[in-house]
């Protein structure tokens, strides 16, 4: 019985010494899974995964814009030069020569970063402004908010849009609105309350008869820091004669609205953080790069969630699995030679328009995986330090 007793112990510590690290290596594997997917889903995971576009862009620096793309700026040099009021908005009489001067000089279309909401002081200015919109392919904006009600504890959609003589004149009424979640980098979706006042880039798509769209997680892809899109101001064009503005505009499209950074312009401050530059990028600016993005169908695609989720889920397991069976020195050599590789592959990626995930995975999961697995293996790497101490005659200072 004794000698049964002993082979049976022997039997369970042979087991338990092969079956201990294997439960273990699940468990650390299963830990991980469930991180990395509570993470991901989150709002958190989702802005945390799209910060590495940040650094993506500026390492990738500027890059040219379309060439039919161009921005007419309310800028300050217009209204110095047009003698205007900062507290007032511009003349819709000179919005409307402007748009006039547009036309001769052969432009394809125009987006109007404005709303013009209330009937304004002149009827004669107004007259002017519907015969440009009605000269030529012209995009006015309107936008929505949310109206709460403290007390009843209810919400309500509101819509502010233009004044309907604006509205009949122009081709399309667009909504403004910008996704502006810690920085501009969504493009806005519709809402199912939109029917026929869309989003810009939807509004623009829907005219020009282009049928592939951006999803709810693809990202604008900004041709470079503010001031990348070629401008030129409003009073120039009001003063250049036909042949400058031709060459300026002849098949081009044409964004107008207000660049001033200081809102002091009757218009609220209309600039956002975008993953360009720590400066701000005027509001029209960012339509112009969205309208750009779908004219050229070049914005950053993404595969569906799903698929990202499942791919990552794979890149963990196998990941995490290897790193647990390997001594730490040469765990921590993997895993940073893995996450070198996936940091070079997604700026590749990147740099063909596609996004690749995993900054949760690389640099928050799996660093944890490596912290555990490395403690697990604690006592045997400790042993291999004393025993290199006794070789040496250093236990002391190794125990240390």
């Amino acid at each position: 019985m004794a000698l049964l007793s002993r082979q049976f112990k022997r039997r369970l510590q042979k087991f338990l010494r092969r079956v201990i690290p294997v439960v273990a290596m699940a468990l650390v594997m299963g830990g991980a899974l469930v991180l990395h997917g509570s993470l991901f889903v989150s709002p958190f995971g989702q802005r945390f995964e799209v910060w590495q576009t940040d650094l993506w862009f500026r390492v990738r620096g500027p890059r040219p814009p379309p060439s039919n793309m161009i921005i007419v700026a309310l800028d300050e040099p217009t209204y110095r030069e047009l003698g205007l009021s900062h507290i007032s908005p511009l003349p819709r009489g000179t919005i409307g020569e402007l748009l006039e001067k547009l036309r001769e000089g052969g432009a394809e279309g125009t987006f109007l970063d404005f709303i013009f909401r209330d009937p304004g002081p002149s009827e004669s200015d107004n007259r002017r402004l519907v015969g440009g919109l009605s000269s030529i392919p012209s995009f006015i904006g309107a936008f929505d908010y949310v109206e709460r009600d403290n007390i009843a504890k209810t919400s309500t959609l509101v819509d502010v849009l233009p004044q309907p003589q604006f509205q009949a004149a122009a081709t399309r009424v667009t909504k403004v609105n910008l996704m502006d979640l810690h920085g501009v980098r969504y493009f806005t979706q519709p809402k199912r309350e939109d029917r026929d006042i869309l989003p810009v880039p939807y509004s623009y798509a829907q005219w020009a008869k282009i049928g592939r769209m951006p999803t709810f997680h693809d990202l604008i892809n900004y041709y470079g820091p503010p001031g990348t899109i070629p401008m030129v101001s409003i009073y120039k064009v009001l003063r250049n004669d036909r042949a400058a503005n031709e060459r300026l505009f002849k098949g081009a499209f044409v964004v107008v609205g207000n660049t001033l950074a200081t809102g002091l312009s009757y218009t609220l401050k209309d600039s956002f953080v975008t993953p360009t530059s720590t400066r701000v990028m005027p509001g029209v600016e960012i339509h112009a790069t969205v309208l750009g993005n779908i004219r050229s169908g070049d914005w950053i695609h993404r595969t569906s969630l799903a698929i990202e989720f499942s791919l990552l889920s794979a890149v963990i397991l196998v990941i995490s699995g290897v790193i647990f069976t390997m001594p730490a020195g040469p765990a921590v050599v993997f895993y940073t030679l893995v996450t070198a590789l996936w940091s070079v592959w997604s700026y590749a990626w990147f740099l063909t328009d596609r996004f690749l995930p995993g900054l949760l995975a690389f640099y928050v999961v799996l660093p944890l995986v490596l912290v555990v697995a490395i403690l697990a293996k604690h006592r045997t790497l400790k042993g291999r330090m004393r025993y290199i101490g006794d070789m040496l005659g250093i236990s002391d200072r190794v125990e240390e």
